[in-house]
């Protein structure tokens, strides 16, 4: 079995629908859905947010596995995330790592990919980011439609405006432990990757992300997340009017919002045939699978 495992938080609840389906598309059989609540979210809000969150995934088959409470850090996720894998280790071999907002490509699909990986004795492949966004500005997204349409545009908003690593691991044998944000692997971990890198669509860049931004700049946060600075920077981009012009960005146009599909790498889309943004940014990709 593949698993995948993800938090989310009231501010994207938006995403659940899509990230379900992507993933589900590509193979993922378990969904280990977690819902943190920062200190912003007072206890008498919570079971308010948990039915909505419940709703939203009652109409595709799922609900959240767990609920916990903490203000946010990196780590307490990852021990989080760590005690699932820990239990589901014997039945999933395989675990997807993936922030709600992360939408990785898989060449032919994961069955395929992990049939690659174990006949190499290969371990994990890695990714990098598209960090995805729409024609003008920062637009709520509209639930209904697809993503891909609604951002159609990759840039390398992280590397070149935040200063944040891009890459990150995307899918791991479960024996393999990461270290909070899925960049690396604990010190001392024996494990082979699979060569090159896979596109990870970062749908960040919305209307929610403004107050997220803010509030990673607020004096608790600082304290415990020694890279508010990425955020710190982001906002001073964004409201510097830097974003509607994309100043400094690389920027590679999908079109999805000219397709006649809905769009993305599972789409016949010819944009995200080998010629795409990594490319651009003379990333390289793995291999065909044989």
């Amino acid at each position: 079995m593949i698993s995948i495992i993800t938090t989310c938080d009231p501010a994207r609840f938006h995403l659940l629908r899509s990230f379900v389906a992507h993933y589900r598309a590509y193979g993922v059989e378990a969904f280990y859905i977690n819902l943190h609540f920062d200190t912003v979210y007072p206890v008498e809000v919570r079971a308010s947010y948990l039915a909505g969150a419940n709703n939203i995934l009652a109409d595709i088959g799922l609900s959240i596995h767990s609920v916990y409470a903490c203000p946010f850090d990196a780590m307490a996720i990852r021990r989080h995330h760590d005690l699932i894998q820990a239990r589901i280790a014997t039945s999933s071999p395989w675990i997807v790592s993936a922030d709600l907002d992360e939408f990785h490509e898989f060449p032919d699909g994961l069955h395929s990919l992990v049939s690659f990986l174990e006949s190499h004795s290969l371990d994990f492949t890695r990714g990098c980011f598209v960090d995805r966004m729409a024609r003008n500005g920062f637009p709520e997204v509209q639930e209904g439609l697809s993503l891909w349409k609604q951002f159609p545009l990759g840039t390398d908003m992280t590397q070149a405006v935040l200063g944040g690593w891009i890459d990150k691991i995307t899918l791991a044998r479960s024996r393999i432990s990461l270290l909070p944000g899925n960049h690396r692997m604990r010190r001392g971990t024996f494990a082979k990757p699979m060569a090159g890198f896979h596109p990870i669509h970062h749908f960040k860049w919305d209307a929610s992300v403004l107050p997220r931004l803010r509030r990673r700049l607020e004096k608790d946060w600082k304290e415990r997340c020694t890279w508010w600075d990425e955020s710190e920077r982001a906002l001073q981009w964004i409201e510097g009017g830097a974003g509607g012009a994309f100043t400094g960005l690389k920027v590679f146009d999908f079109c999805d919002d000219h397709f006649h599909g809905e769009g993305g790498p599972l789409s016949d889309n010819a944009n995200y045939q080998r010629n795409g943004f990594l490319e651009k940014l003379g990333v390289l990709l793995p291999g065909e699978i044989e």
